[in-house]
């Protein structure tokens, strides 16, 4: 971020006392964007949903957060917990829906990979255990 200060500030006094926008790459460019969230998004908390949307077991809102999908669940404990919205199996998404309430497992669409609420690894139906694939192994998504 120092680096994008440093051009701030030469971009600002080479138009002093004029209005001044970024330059244009500061809008798409990859690099910026992954400093520029580091540097600002990544440094506290975010809210993703008030406790009020969390009254049940199973109630899930899911939140985009810089580029990644989040999934917020109350558990069978009581305790609301975060995870990554996606299957450690293909990586595919596991709750398409922005809220709801999931009756007793977190189950993949693809290929059916299921977790509790807690976020622990549960099963992986009609499917030989690749590799010693043990459950212990695949603790939280």
């Amino acid at each position: 971020m120092q680096t994008i200060s440093r051009q701030t500030t030469a971009s600002t006094e080479a138009v002093t006392g004029e209005p001044f926008s970024l330059p244009p790459h500061w809008y798409y460019d990859a690099e910026i964007y992954r400093r520029e969230s580091d540097a600002v998004f990544q440094r506290s908390w975010r809210c993703a949903g008030h406790k009020s949307e969390f009254t049940n077991s199973g109630d899930f809102v899911t939140v985009n957060y810089c580029d990644e999908s989040l999934l917020v669940v109350r558990s069978l404990d009581g305790v609301i917990r975060g995870f990554f919205n996606v299957c450690q199996h293909r990586g595919h998404r596991l709750m398409a829906e922005r809220r709801g309430n999931i009756k007793r497992a977190i189950i993949c669409p693809y290929h059916a990979w299921s977790y509790g609420l807690d976020g622990a690894f549960k099963n992986a139906p009609n499917q030989a255990r690749p590799h010693n694939l043990q459950k212990r192994a695949v603790q939280y998504f």
